[in-house]
């Protein structure tokens, strides 16, 4: 961790800049963009609400969150709460609100999606039929 603040404390004297994560869902024929932890969604009580019972419905299955692909030094609640509002699973319990079920959903992003986003997108298909 002492060598990722050193290359941090660079990056801000430099002034690099990340790219904000996000991913994109068609619906209505507009783009619709979320980002990691969006909660000015106009819609971000029922995502966050579909969201809540995809998890459930997935550890009754054995799910349980890949924490290695959080990079930060925090315990291992604040990585789950991390992972569990990344911009694709977001995306995902949109396009389960307001995409009907004969439609499927496609969701777009702007970097790669980490081992557990991908494996939460698996599921919720498998849930979900979709």
């Amino acid at each position: 961790w002492h060598y990722v603040e050193k290359v941090r404390r660079k990056m801000r004297k430099k002034g690099v800049k990340k790219v904000i994560a996000y991913s994109s869902v068609e619906f209505n024929g507009q783009i619709h963009l979320l980002y990691g932890g969006d909660r000015l969604h106009p819609q971000a009580a029922r995502i966050y609400e579909k969201l809540v019972e995809l998890f459930n419905h997935m550890k009754s299955m054995g799910y349980s969150p890949k924490t290695g692909s959080v990079f930060h030094d925090v315990d291992v609640e604040e990585k789950e709460a991390t992972l569990s509002s990344h911009s694709e699973k977001l995306a995902i319990a949109f396009g389960l609100i307001n995409v009907r079920p004969e439609f499927p959903i496609r969701v777009m992003k702007n970097l790669r999606t980490c081992d557990d986003c991908h494996t939460f997108s698996k599921l919720a298909s498998k849930i979900t039929m979709r």
